[in-house]
């Protein structure tokens, strides 16, 4: 359902299975039709940022209309700086998992969409041991280094005197007994 479409602007609520999918068609036809325009007239190359929300349907419409225009402004377009799509799960006690990207990730010459690099990673972690793994390590983490305004898509440095490997061959060792 189309919310609102006005210039460079569109807003819509999508089944949770066609979101990604109309996401890269959506950042397709804008290229699409770029590329009919004459480039020396324009100042810039056009970009395209795009948010997709995954929200449950209990969520206030309102906590969902005020937190897509943020991660679109401040994680595709400032934190990514632009021409990315950004991908958040929002529950109502906050976000759960964001995940940001180009549109096209890899090497020049092998290149892939974003939304297929990210299925393949939902792929790659539903029902696999590794999420209970991660979330284990983020814990782990989070009390080591007193990382308590922990987020999604927030970063850390760990200083050296922490072995990474050793601590995630521990919690490996411990996830298969």
């Amino acid at each position: 359902f189309v919310v609102y479409a006005g210039g460079d602007d569109v807003l819509a609520m999508l089944p949770v299975p066609k979101a990604l999918t109309c996401a890269d068609q959506l950042a397709t036809a804008y290229q699409e039709a770029f590329q009919k325009v004459d480039s020396q007239k324009l100042e810039k190359p056009p970009t395209l940022s795009v948010a997709v929300l995954f929200t449950h349907m209990t969520l206030a419409l309102t906590t969902a209309l005020r937190e897509a225009p943020r991660l679109l402004d401040e994680v595709a377009k400032d934190g990514n700086h632009r021409a990315s799509l950004a991908v958040e799960v929002l529950k109502r006690g906050g976000a759960t998992a964001q995940w940001v990207s180009h549109w096209k990730r890899g090497e020049s010459h092998d290149l892939t969409s974003a939304t297929a690099c990210l299925d393949d990673l939902v792929i790659q972690l539903r029902d696999q041991p590794y999420t209970t793994l991660l979330y284990r390590m983020r814990q782990v983490l989070t009390k080591i280094l007193g990382w308590w305004d922990w987020r999604p898509g927030a970063s850390l440095t760990v200083s050296d005197d922490i072995d990474l490997t050793a601590l995630l061959q521990a919690e490996i060792c411990s996830s298969l007994d």
